[in-house]
C-alpha cells in the first residue's frame, strides 16, 4: 500500500469533512424533530437530546427509524415531503459510516476517484469517482433541505 499524495489527501479531508458536517446538521435536525414529539417543554426537549438521543448507543441509523415511525405515524403533510427522500437518506447513512470509518487508500490513476477500504477478515473498498462525490454530496444537501425544513415545525434554527 503506498502512501496518498498531500493533494489527495486534501481532497479526502475536504470530502470526509463535508459529508460527516451536513450529516451532522441533519442528525440535529432529526434530534430537535424527535424531542419535540414528545414534550413542548424546551428544558425537557433538551434533557431528551441529551440523555437519550446524544448518547452512543443511539445510532443515527435508529434515530433515522424513529423520525421515520413518527412522521408516517402522525404527520401526514410531513410524511409527503420526507418520503422522497426516505430511501436515499438511508442509503447516505450508509455511506456516511463508509467515509468516517473506513481507512483512506492511495489511489495512484490519478482519476480523482477517493478509495476507501476496510480490512475485517477480508479486504473490502469502495472507491468514489468525481461524479460519486459530488452526487452524494448534493443527495446530502437535498435530504438536509427537507429534515430542516421539518424540524423547523417547532424550533427557529
Amino acid at each position: 500500500m503506498s502512501i496518498p499524495s498531500e493533494n489527495y489527501t486534501d481532497r479526502v479531508i475536504l470530502f470526509r469533512g463535508d459529508v460527516i458536517e451536513y450529516i451532522s446538521i441533519c442528525e440535529s435536525c432529526m434530534d430537535l424533530y424527535i424531542s419535540a414529539y414528545f414534550t413542548d417543554d424546551k428544558y425537557k426537549r433538551d434533557q431528551i437530546i441529551n440523555i437519550i438521543l446524544g448518547t452512543h448507543r443511539v445510532t443515527l441509523e435508529s434515530k433515522r427509524q424513529m423520525y421515520d415511525y413518527i412522521i408516517e405515524s402522525n404527520f401526514p403533510d410531513d410524511w409527503i415531503k420526507y418520503k422522497p427522500i426516505r430511501k436515499i437518506f438511508q442509503k447516505i447513512i450508509e455511506e456516511r459510516n463508509v467515509i468516517a470509518h473506513y481507512s483512506v487508500e492511495a489511489n495512484t490513476n490519478n482519476d480523482g476517484a477517493i478509495i476507501f477500504t476496510k480490512y475485517k477478515n477480508v479486504k473490502s473498498q469502495k472507491i468514489y469517482s468525481e461524479l460519486d462525490q459530488k452526487n452524494l454530496i448534493k443527495n446530502i444537501i437535498r435530504c438536509g433541505k427537507i429534515i430542516i425544513a421539518l424540524a423547523k415545525r417547532w424550533h427557529d434554527i
